[in-house]
């Protein structure tokens, strides 16, 4: 149920920043203490991406500290091969009761960091929407980075991210669906997809029947 994996989410996303906290402590001790320019290299370079991460999952904190909001996914990778490293997916209502459910999935260049103003536009299409909806930011892949364009595993240009996303998308619809108590009607889901969002959108729809 959405409220148990808010629970456990929010639990692991206060463990998580507890150690990207100590890490940061860690590697600003090493660089203090650093003396020749390759070791200063390499460490500014941990520190900076430590701080990145720290600012990411504080965006996700700041996105869930209102009421009604629910922390339905997350994932943290310290040092990504891809992406930025932090998989989120935060809700606004009770995914589990509501009779409407929107899904956003965003699209090139976007990120966790925007959870916030992201949760205020969808709280805003939830309240017009009527009684008895839910929204949810699903940013629950790796989405394309303007630096990635000429990587053709990862290029906005392609349509890999898409289908790896797609997959994780598709997941989280049937998640949401299993989910639900047997008592509850189906939800009514829309899949909302921005930019390469939309693109995702339709991989996750094309592999079989979500709800």
């Amino acid at each position: 149920p959405a409220a148990v994996r808010d629970r456990a989410n929010r639990t692991v996303l206060a463990g998580v920043r507890a150690a990207a906290q100590q890490e940061e402590r860690a590697v600003w001790a090493r660089l203090a203490g650093a003396r020749d320019p390759v070791t200063l290299l390499i460490t500014g370079g941990q520190l900076h991406e430590v701080r990145a991460r720290l600012a990411r999952l504080a965006a996700v904190a700041a996105a869930v500290d209102r009421p009604g909001r629910a922390l339905l996914d997350l994932e943290v990778e310290p040092r990504p091969t891809s992406g930025q490293g932090v998989r989120a997916a935060v809700a606004q209502g009770d995914v589990d009761s509501a009779r409407h459910v929107g899904v956003l999935t965003p699209g090139f260049t976007t990120g966790v960091d925007e959870l916030p103003g992201r949760l205020d536009e969808l709280s805003a299409l939830a309240a017009d929407a009527g009684p008895g909806t839910a929204t949810v930011a699903w940013y629950g892949y790796d989405t394309p980075q303007a630096d990635e364009v000429g990587d053709p595993d990862r290029s906005v240009l392609d349509h890999t991210a898409a289908e790896e996303g797609g997959a994780r998308l598709a997941t989280f619809l049937d998640g949401l669906d299993a989910a639900r108590p047997v008592e509850e009607p189906d939800a009514h889901v829309t899949a909302v997809g921005h930019s390469y969002g939309s693109v995702v959108t339709a991989a996750a729809l094309a592999t079989g029947d979500h709800g």
